[in-house]
């Protein structure tokens, strides 16, 4: 944590301004504090328990971040946890105070929004950061932006700071494609085996159960020794991931997929692939929207061009690229409006021939989205296009 950082904790937990003159105009508007703590000599900085998922271990800010803000005379509130990954010890040892209500707390950090709306885990008229996950109006919060107007509460979303070349500031690294592709690989297993296929994913558990990544990388590349002996059943494959895009989530994927024995392609092998491919590795397909957009008039692809005016592209996937085997069911899925529009993801094909008849609609490929990525950005791998 560099002065920057205490200045922004510093700032947005208080309203006096005159005292940090220095600090860039886009933190003012995050200078307020409750009318009770109004001439507190200290800003008080809380963090909240993060309530989301049972197995949500992270936290906003880490025990030496603490003792930095405490050193600036800062004072640290922290909402105990069983199952944050620091213990209460050693937030205490860092100068933070634990205890329950935060109502004194100029500015409350978390992670992730609250599983529940009460208003204890919301606070009215009080300042939240953490990912609210609805500058895209996603539909699961749209309640809780509603909670926020009602309560007055100023909301710093992590998604939307951004710097003066508009690039995030808080954004997935590559622990976001490490997580997501061993769970992925885990999922994978256990879809297979509900239609009927025992493989080797099943030895791949999901993250948070490994204590770090090399003991995780150790149980994928396990699995892939089973994968090279030729243990996928005959009626499973040849199987091929497509990984969309080359940022840091994409390289931290590929860096897990790397443990298992991978035989990366083009996004024009996919058909060639599907039909002659080996059954003792795995194909990966690394895909950026300029392989799978076309220009409506046949003009070449302009990467600048597709962002500004999304309209005047198309999706060439289902065409020019998808595996035939596959086809049929992303017809059926996709429909006439719907254009493939991939996020942060994995478009899994895995031909099965032998499936139950409950899983008949998965017979001819497998979608299994990466956590990180939104519902509706999902479904499987769509955009709504204009017309």
């Amino acid at each position: 944590m560099n002065t920057f950082h205490i200045m922004f904790f510093k700032a947005a937990a208080t309203r006096h301004l005159k005292s940090y003159a220095r600090a860039p105009n886009y933190l003012l508007p995050f200078c307020r504090i409750s009318q009770s703590t109004r001439h507190s000599v200290k800003p008080v900085v809380a963090i909240k328990r993060e309530t989301v998922n049972l197995w949500e271990q992270r936290s906003p800010l880490a025990p030496n971040q603490v003792k930095q803000l405490v050193q600036n005379g800062v004072r640290v509130l922290v909402q105990p946890s069983n199952r944050r990954c620091f213990s209460a010890a050693e937030f205490e040892a860092a100068g933070a105070i634990m205890q329950e209500d935060l109502h004194e707390a100029n500015l409350i950090l978390g992670v992730k929004r609250p599983t529940k709306l009460r208003s204890t885990d919301l606070l009215p008229e009080k300042t939240y950061a953490f990912f609210t996950h609805t500058i895209k109006a996603q539909p699961d919060n749209m309640e809780m932006l509603d909670t926020l107007l009602e309560r007055k509460i100023r909301t710093i979303d992590y998604e939307c700071m951004v710097n003066s070349a508009n690039q995030r500031l808080v954004a997935f690294g590559k622990y976001a494609g490490f997580s997501g592709t061993i769970d992925i690989l885990h999922g994978l297993g256990i879809r297979l085996l509900a239609m009927g296929h025992t493989t080797p994913f099943l030895q791949i558990s999901m993250a948070h159960n490994y204590t770090n990544l090399q003991q995780a990388q150790q149980s994928v590349r396990l699995a892939g020794y089973e994968v090279a002996r030729g243990r996928l059943p005959d009626s499973i494959g040849p199987l091929i991931i497509v990984v969309h895009g080359d940022g840091n989530v994409s390289q931290g994927s590929q860096m897990i997929l790397d443990s298992l024995p991978v035989r990366y392609i083009h996004p024009e092998q996919l058909n060639e692939v599907a039909r002659n491919g080996s059954k003792n590795c795995i194909y990966v397909c690394v895909a950026n929207v300029s392989h799978y957009m076309e220009h409506v008039d046949g003009k070449p692809f302009v990467m600048s061009e597709y962002f500004e005016q999304p309209q005047k592209y198309r999706s060439n996937f289902i065409e020019k690229q998808q595996p035939a085997k596959s086809h049929k069911l992303f017809v059926a899925r996709l429909k006439d409006k719907w254009d493939l529009h991939v996020q942060h993801a994995f478009l899994c094909f895995c031909p099965v021939e032998t499936c139950k008849k409950t899983y008949r609609l998965f017979s001819t490929a497998i979608q299994l989205r990466h956590p990180s990525s939104d519902r509706e950005s999902f479904k499987p791998f769509r955009r709504r296009t204009h017309g």
